[in-house]
């Protein structure tokens, strides 16, 4: 059997970063249904603090730890709404 590499299908939105795990492995029958009840049993999302910049996203995968950095972005999400009094 060959050895079952890990890989992530990573979203990102203004607020919220999505994590779906992938496995790539040999063409086996047997290691194809691993991976399908793995890519679909472990998704994740994670609402974040802040509105942040997807276009400078940076992913890596080392000793088993996902890391994943988004900075902040500099855009004014929202905005104010002035209230008229009759």
């Amino acid at each position: 059997m060959s050895e079952i590499i890990p890989s992530f299908r990573i979203r990102c939105f203004t607020c919220i970063l999505t994590i779906q795990p992938d496995v790539t492995s040999g063409s086996s029958a047997f290691s194809e249904f691993h991976a399908h009840l793995y890519r679909f049993s472990r998704r994740s999302t994670v609402p974040l603090p802040t509105a942040v910049d997807d276009t400078g996203a940076k992913a890596s995968y080392k000793n088993g730890i996902l890391e994943v950095r988004i900075p902040k972005s500099q855009k004014q999400v929202g905005r104010q709404i002035d209230v008229d009094f009759h």
